[in-house]
């Protein structure tokens, strides 16, 4: 999975063994978010990059959308509600909110700041 950074010089990836990387287009590595599905068992899947490129949010086979902060370089909040695993994740224009869809087919929106569930759906199945 990659997602370009909102000035498009930075693209964030997922990797094998869930490292996630925000690397310049120059292809100098900018961050490497520790313990991003490291360890853990975790496949992750997909991820978002906020406006202001401040946070990062993560999915994968644990179907917990992880909020990651870029300055700080960690974990700062976990977003639940999902069974299986999340296939697909992405802010809002204004970065309050967090929609993302699972394997399953359920949809879901999450407000980032309060970590609030506040829409469930079922789009169908092998999303």
């Amino acid at each position: 999975c990659l997602r370009w950074n909102h000035t498009n010089a930075v693209i964030g990836s997922v990797g094998d063994g869930g490292k996630v990387f925000m690397t310049h287009t120059s292809g100098a590595v900018v961050s490497r978010l520790p313990g991003a599905g490291e360890g853990c068992g975790e496949q992750l899947k997909c991820l978002s990059i906020s406006k202001g490129s401040r946070h990062v949010i993560t999915g994968g086979t644990e179907g917990v959308i992880k909020v990651w902060d870029m300055k700080k370089s960690m974990l700062v909040k976990k977003l639940s509600g999902h069974v299986d695993v999340i296939t697909g994740l992405q802010y809002n224009d204004a970065s309050t909110h967090v929609a993302s869809v699972s394997q399953a087919g359920d949809f879901m929106l999450h407000n980032q700041t309060s970590g609030i569930r506040i829409a469930e759906m079922r789009i169908g199945s092998g999303q």
